[in-house]
């Protein structure tokens, strides 16, 4: 069905882009509670539409990539109507959030009254997607969204493993050292960095080693990161460190 007019909506973007729609109560209207209408890129976040009789709780016609989540839908004649649009009905990166005194990360959807689904682990988002016209909220949420407060994302704390293995050629396999080495015989050695902290996309880590007096370098590369050494073998040192 086609609307012609707009003003018996509570909230409504007509030709609007590029908004941020939050803590609104938009309940009891004649039509919808909210109405997009040829608008694009929207983020429509904690707001409540309950009990709008007639029409939606929010409609949407001619409008993409429209982010709808952390919303309440309650009581609505029917909650979404959607024609000729694309909509995202969770929230697109995972969010730290809390509940029932216990804290979980994951996408959050909406709301929705009538959802029936369950929630077997407990993290309060429901098991089945909420269907949709065309697609779905897949993380639906089994309460209100004020009852998911966002926690505090933990401190960032690196943690940096490194691990120098040397191959054996004798057995062919990358072990932690190497018990009977010949003089002037040459072994590769191979070094793994983890990083096994909180932090992410850490960059620009320098790993040191420092050879022994009985080790020599046998072949290096040398890159915008350092010194890459292909192997080492027994003898005089000639270099004082290895960097990485």
């Amino acid at each position: 069905m086609k609307k012609k007019y707009f003003y018996d909506d509570g909230i409504c973007l007509i030709y609007s882009n590029n908004n941020t729609l939050v803590n609104n109560n938009a309940s009891y209207n004649e039509w919808s509670g909210i109405w997009l209408w040829h608008s694009f890129n929207n983020s429509i976040a904690n707001n409540i539409a309950n009990s709008n009789s007639t029409r939606w709780g929010i409609g949407v016609e001619h409008s993409f990539n429209n982010k709808i989540y952390l919303n309440n839908f309650i009581n609505n004649t029917n909650n979404v109507y959607s024609y000729s649009s694309t909509i995202i009905w969770n929230s697109t990166e995972k969010i730290i959030y809390i509940y029932n005194s216990s804290q979980y990360t994951n996408y959050l959807g909406n709301y929705w009254g009538d959802y029936t689904g369950s929630d077997a682990d407990g993290d309060g988002i429901g098991d089945a997607s909420y269907d949709l016209p065309g697609t779905g909220d897949y993380h639906p949420l089994m309460e209100l969204f004020e009852n998911y407060p966002e926690a505090e994302a933990p401190p960032c704390e690196p943690a940096i493993e490194v691990n120098k293995t040397v191959f054996d050629p004798v057995n062919g396999t990358w072990v932690e050292k190497i018990h009977d080495a010949e003089i002037s015989q040459t072994y590769r050695f191979r070094c793994e960095v983890h990083n096994n902290g909180t932090c992410c996309n850490l960059t620009n880590i320098a790993v040191i080693d420092t050879l022994s007096d009985s080790l020599e370098y046998g072949f290096l590369t040398r890159t915008p990161c350092g010194l890459i050494v292909h192997s080492i073998r027994f003898g005089k040192r000639s270099t004082p460190s290895l960097m990485r």
